[in-house]
């Protein structure tokens, strides 16, 4: 089939075929012819392997660039025009006129709200932005639709907590999110955990952040020689303290020397 096809060709050295001095269509024939892969009836349509991937761009849109691919008809770049193949997210109205494709962005009719989401981060393995794309792929496979941001590149309507440093937990982290509809469940990886869903009013921020940390070589008096953190309990090689959520702890520490061994942010003030 197929993937014996594109194995083939790969083994032979086919490697970074989208360039147009590396492509050689002559070699390509050769392995097709053999493989014995009929790419005669795959492109004439029918159930093909690929079938079941969802890029976004739907096969009418790719049938009739084909077609004006075939006449010599260029489709300009959506730079200057979205061309309607659907890739970006969102819901445009997409038309056919004259051979060409125009799209019209849809105004949506729905009530926006707006939902504070806090999760808690369970494994030290993941980034923050791993768990932001965690929560919004729920939240769609939940059923409700975020609204987007306008523009080029639209982008579901957010704002989260300060990134959390890649080897850290966290008992309370948060996301902002503009959606049409209600949140109710939503469905999230093994790594995170939903703590509260609820509908606020507006969002807000938090400029201190609470961590507990277990650290080695820990020395309070240098510590306290830096200007942005509070301590408010020591024990035994584990801290809390309080830091602007702007700044870095792992930094902060690391200029005074002392190694943290394990991290987690524990909650968030308004005041140090």
């Amino acid at each position: 089939g197929v993937f014996h096809l594109i194995e083939k060709a790969w083994r032979k050295g086919l490697t970074h075929q989208a360039w147009g001095e590396f492509f050689d269509f002559t070699e390509w024939e050769r392995i097709i012819e053999e493989t014995g892969v009929d790419i005669e009836r795959i492109m004439e349509g029918g159930s093909r392997h690929w079938d079941n991937i969802d890029c976004g761009v739907g096969e009418k849109y790719l049938r009739v660039e084909m077609k004006k691919a075939e006449r010599g008809i260029i489709t300009p770049d959506c730079i200057t025009g979205c061309t309607g193949c659907l890739a970006c997210p969102g819901d445009p109205e997409v038309y056919r006129k004259a051979g060409e494709y125009v799209s019209v962005r849809v105004k949506e009719k729905k009530e926006k709200m707006l939902y504070r989401i806090t999760y808690r981060k369970k494994s030290p393995f993941y980034s923050h932005m791993d768990c932001i794309r965690a929560v919004v792929r729920g939240i769609r496979r939940s059923g409700v639709k975020p609204v987007m941001t306008e523009g080029y590149n639209p982008r579901p309507r957010m704002h989260f907590s300060p990134a959390l440093p890649l080897d850290f937990t966290s008992e309370e982290e948060f996301i902002y999110i503009h959606v049409y509809g209600d949140i109710k469940k939503i469905p999230v990886p093994d790594f995170i955990e939903i703590r509260n869903i609820e509908e606020v009013e507006k969002v807000v921020s938090y400029p201190y952040a609470v961590y507990g940390l277990t650290v080695d070589n820990f020395d309070e008096d240098r510590l306290k020689q830096v200007e942005d953190v509070c301590i408010i309990n020591s024990k035994d090689g584990y801290i809390e303290v309080v830091v602007p959520s702007n700044r870095s702890v792992k930094r902060l520490f690391e200029k005074i020397n002392i190694r943290i061994i394990q991290g987690r942010r524990i909650g968030w003030r308004r005041e140090p």
